[in-house]
This record gives C-alpha cells, structure tokens and sequence, in this order.
C-alpha cells in the first residue's frame, strides 16, 4: 500500500535523527564533550519530522481509518502526541541546562534521552501494528488517502528539503565530535 510506503519514508528520517541523539548522549555519558547546538539542532529537526510531519500523516491516516469504521487506538494515541511534546519540551529545557554548564544536567541527559528515544519507538510501533493489522480494510481508501498526503507534501516540501539539508549539515558536525 502506498499510504504505508509514506510513513516508512518519513520513519527514516526520523530514524538518523533519532541515532545521531543517541549516539550525542552515549558521547556525554562516556564523558566526551557534545557541542549543546547540535544537541538543540538534533532536538529541532525531530520536532519538524515528528511532531509536524510525521504525526501530522499519521493522525490523518488513523481518523480516516476509523471514519471507515476500522478500530484504531486514537484516543492513545493522541495521548502519546501529547505525552511527546511534553518529553520533548522537557527535554530541551535539559539540553538548555547543559548549554549553560549545570552539571546536574550532563548527568541526566543521556537517560532522558534513552527515555524519549524509547517512547518516539514506541509510539511509531504501535501506529505500524495498527495499520499493518488493518491493511486489507484500508485497501478500497488508499487512493483517497494518497491523495491527501500529496497535497500535505506538497505543502510541506520546502520544509522538508530544508530539514534533510540540516540533517545532511549536522551528520558532519557530528561525525567531527566523533573523531
């Protein structure tokens, strides 16, 4: 199914972003020095690519499958959108104590980035569980959903080119600390 295909695509995104935080908190708590920008930047583009646009897919997707009278856990999972900002809005104030040197904040980062890193997974799981155990039901919509996603590319393709630009740009930055 097509409508699959553009959650998958928008998943890998997300997936490198998700990695290069993952792998910025292991630096930190091995000790090594992580420029705050780049875990800002990092935190930025996930908020782009999950909150904007892969949540804004998914939501439609999951009202046009219950719309159609197929059973999709929406109310949790407007619930874990929820809980997501809240992570992610705790989770710069974290890195923003870390910009300013508290040491507390160093020590807690790593963690609350394994947390969120989890929960971001999770959540993405059980949209795919849901959609996947409804493939064949989605069938006689796929069209129409498909139509609608072109039209939210559409509009959100300037974002998107810019973001993979800034993903691209913080790959290196990172790469460099790495080294």
């Amino acid at each position: 199914m097509k409508t699959i295909k553009y959650l998958e695509d928008e998943l890998k995104s997300i997936d490198v972003l998700l990695r290069m935080l993952q792998r910025s908190s292991e630096k930190i708590e091995n000790g090594k020095e992580v420029p705050p920008w780049i875990l800002k930047e990092n935190m930025e583009l996930l908020q782009i690519f999950v909150d904007g646009a892969y949540m804004t897919r998914e939501s439609m997707i999951l009202e046009r499958m219950e719309d159609k009278g197929i059973n999709v856990p929406l109310k949790r999972v407007f619930d874990e959108h929820k809980t997501l900002r809240k992570y992610q809005k705790f989770l710069q104030e974290v890195i923003e104590a870390y910009d300013l040197g508290y040491r507390g904040a160093m020590d807690v980062l790593p963690q609350y980035c394994r947390d969120y890193i989890h929960f971001v997974e999770n959540h993405i799981n059980l949209v795919n569980e849901t959609i996947r155990k409804s493939e064949d039901s989605m069938k006689n919509i796929d069209k129409e959903l498909l139509k609608e996603l072109e039209t939210i590319d559409a509009n959100m393709k300037r974002m998107q080119q810019k973001g993979i630009n800034r993903i691209e740009i913080l790959m290196k930055e990172l790469r460099k600390v790495a080294a």
